[in-house]
């Protein structure tokens, strides 16, 4: 539920203007131009029911003197997910995970080497909940989970019991191609949380950049950092679709630049991640 959750929005179409846009017809005026949307939080439903698809991939040059040697991870997860429980104040407290799908992949420094890391969830299914702020589990049909298990759970599904930071931050009024720079309390409640060695988010802004039919698009800019024996500078760019019936996000995608080095040593790569909810309608089987 990471990063989908992180930008779960409801967004509501200012001043009817979506309306405007839907009863225009090709032989009569041209619909006016959407201008601003607000986005608004909205509780998620008991029984809400949706597919996570995650793909991501990093490659990175490391230099030794006149020595190079390429080394990257690449991850592939799908993951069903539905809601079993919210508070009175409509946050998720309870979610049913099913891990159809969970490969992840460390490839070189010798070319065509790959290594692929184990996953305790792999094919799996739990009931995941908060108590006292802490994440649980429990295997779906009710047997304890192990230490590995639910060390992985509770990385997969720390917002549980919260509302995500980016929720409330992207909580507000937009205007057609203006630039929103998040302050430096934003990014700091973003980082709450993270590991001391996971790259921050130092910088990051939102355009918005699109309204067509029923979704809407933010183009997003950030750069992340870490530091100590690895330390990196990512610069990404990319965008957050927006599905304007629901409010829910349909996608999340960013791609760009690394830098920094390895225990001394220079890197310079790439990264790409794309992360995608469909919802399902009530009764409907996952995509295939």
């Amino acid at each position: 539920m990471r990063l989908a959750a992180a930008f779960a929005l409801a967004v509501a179409v200012a001043a009817g203007s979506l309306a405007a846009c839907k009863r225009s017809t090709a032989a009569g005026p041209k619909a006016p131009t959407v201008s601003a949307i607000t986005v608004t939080l909205a509780p998620r439903p008991v029984g809400l029911r949706w597919v996570e698809t995650d793909d991501s991939r990093m490659e990175v040059e490391l230099r030794h003197g006149a020595r190079t040697a390429w080394v990257g991870t690449r991850r592939h997860h799908r993951t069903e997910l539905e809601i079993l429980e919210v508070d009175a104040a409509g946050v998720v407290t309870k979610l049913a995970v099913t891990y159809r799908e969970r490969e992840d992949e460390d490839s070189g420094p010798e070319p065509g080497a790959t290594q692929a890391k184990r996953s305790a969830l792999a094919g799996k299914a739990y009931v995941v909940g908060v108590v006292d702020g802490k994440v649980t589990a429990t295997r779906a049909e009710g047997g304890r989970v192990s230490d590995a298990e639910l060390r992985e759970l509770t990385a997969d599904h720390d917002d549980v019991g919260t509302v995500p930071a980016m929720d409330e931050i992207l909580a507000r009024t937009w205007q057609l191609g203006v630039t929103v720079d998040l302050t430096a309390d934003e990014l700091s409640r973003l980082a709450a949380g993270t590991r001391a060695d996971a790259p921050r988010m130092t910088f990051a802004s939102f355009t918005l950049r699109e309204v067509r039919g029923d979704e809407a698009e933010l183009a997003m800019r950030t750069r992340m950092q870490s530091s100590g024996r690895t330390s990196m500078t990512i610069d990404a760019n990319g965008a957050v679709v927006i599905d304007l019936r629901t409010g829910w996000p349909r996608s999340v995608s960013l791609g760009g630049a690394v830098n920094g080095t390895i225990a001394g040593m220079p890197i310079s790569g790439n990264i790409k991640s794309t992360q995608v909810m469909t919802v399902l309608a009530p009764g409907a089987p996952p995509p295939p």
